[in-house]
């Protein structure tokens, strides 16, 4: 459940969101079947890491400290866990 937190909070998650599944602020139940959350089953991917930031984040979180490197670094790993290349990182951290 962690490592999915990780996925659905980081950039390029929520770039997709509200640039092909939002109206706005909206979110509908049948609206997470349109969410490219990537199938570990059918990949040999390590959760072991983003899963560790997470617990990293939600601790610091609880302290009311800053976590934007953590949360940088969750985002590198998701951007190279769905293959994207500089060009296509560029856009979604421009947005």
């Amino acid at each position: 459940m962690k490592f999915l937190l990780g996925i659905m909070n980081s950039k390029l998650i929520n770039w997709y969101f509200f640039n092909f599944i939002s109206d706005g602020l909206n979110f509908f139940p049948d609206n997470e079947q349109e969410l490219p959350i990537i199938d570990i089953r059918k990949k040999n991917i390590n959760q072991d890491e983003i899963i560790n930031l997470v617990n990293k984040v939600i601790a610091l979180k609880s302290q009311n400290k800053p976590t934007q490197e953590l949360e940088s670094k969750i985002d590198s790993l998701v951007y190279n866990l769905y293959g994207l290349n500089e060009s296509e990182i560029a856009i979604i951290e421009a947005s």
